[in-house]
């Protein structure tokens, strides 16, 4: 008699080894909650990435073609379900290849040969990059300017010595000059010879990465530094030209409403007094008015004495 323990605890075993060997997958599909969460966003850039997982995560699970469609709904985002609510919402006879297809149509980013090869053969060795990293970055160049109904046309020799070429004269000076030296015939002879240049350089010279950060860092915190003096410096000048600009502002301003008296033909007339009509004095200051003033009191005060003796005389007798 057969434990049911035992057979319990060889159910899930026996479960991982069909799903690991590729059998009993759409038998026995695997719980759907757990399977999204493993699934990222459509974001639309990202649609390789995410048809990719969605094809072996779909196995997994054995989803059918509808499945997979409301899948692709509802993990839309951002321009992927713009484009999706603009254009392929309305379609009532949307299926999953449908869709699929559109979004690669849609978002694909297609390079010309020109573009693609000219960015392959500039390509350099970064300051702080290693080999290794390099000539991997170097082949997936290789395999975005050449596509898959180029390499038909272009011999597998012909790619391989450019791909040597541009790698050997995409290195460091001090990695290239021992490459060059070496001629090394093949493009993995050539990885693997300037790794052990590398390793060797690394070596005797352990901190000269460090040093050389050092040493930019300092170069960096004077150019900050003299940048920083250059903005303030400007900022000086544009509030200097700026007070200027307002003294002259108020300058004028006090100039319309205080204008100051010119010269006219007026102020260069004489003054003429209108009792002797003499030129260099007015009327209240005459000399000869005054004068005359006291001619007249003198005058009057005899005719009023006049006046009263004879009734002074008539008075008396």
């Amino acid at each position: 008699m057969t434990d049911q323990s035992t057979v319990s605890e060889s159910v899930p075993v026996q479960q991982e080894n069909d799903i690991l060997s590729g059998h009993a997958v759409v038998s026995r599909p695997l719980p759907v909650s757990g399977l999204l969460s493993m699934l990222g966003n459509l974001k639309g850039p990202n649609y390789s990435e995410y048809f990719n997982a969605l094809d072996k995560i779909g196995k997994l699970g054995g989803w059918s073609n509808d499945q997979l469609l409301l899948i692709t709904q509802l993990k839309m985002e951002g321009p992927s379900r713009r484009f999706y609510e603009s254009s392929l919402k309305n379609n009532s006879e949307l299926t999953f290849g449908v869709l699929k297809q559109k979004m690669i149509a849609h978002f694909k980013d297609e390079q010309s040969f020109a573009a693609s090869f000219a960015s392959f053969s500039s390509a350099q060795q970064y300051e702080h990059e290693s080999i290794r990293n390099f000539s991997v970055r170097l082949q997936s160049l290789v395999n975005n300017s050449f596509s898959e109904e180029a390499e038909s046309e272009l011999s597998d020799s012909f790619r391989a010595k450019m791909l040597l070429s541009l790698f050997m004269s995409g290195l460091k000076q001090s990695i290239k000059a021992p490459v060059i030296v070496h001629d090394p015939s093949s493009f993995t002879e050539a990885v693997e010879f300037a790794i052990r240049v590398e390793k060797f350089q690394n070596l005797v010279c352990p901190n000269i990465n460090a040093i050389n950060t050092s040493q930019e860092s300092e170069l960096q915190k004077l150019k900050n530094q003299q940048s920083e003096c250059s903005s303030k410096m400007e900022l000086l000048v544009q509030q200097m030209a700026l007070l200027n600009e307002q003294l002259s502002k108020l300058q004028t301003t006090g100039e319309n409403r205080y204008p100051s008296r010119q010269a006219g033909p007026q102020n260069n007339r004489q003054i003429i007094c209108f009792h002797c009509r003499k030129p260099g004095h007015i009327k209240a200051n005459c000399w000869k008015r005054a004068r005359d003033m006291q001619n007249n009191a003198r005058q009057g005060n005899q005719q009023s004495q006049n006046v009263d003796r004879p009734a002074r005389e008539q008075t008396l007798n």
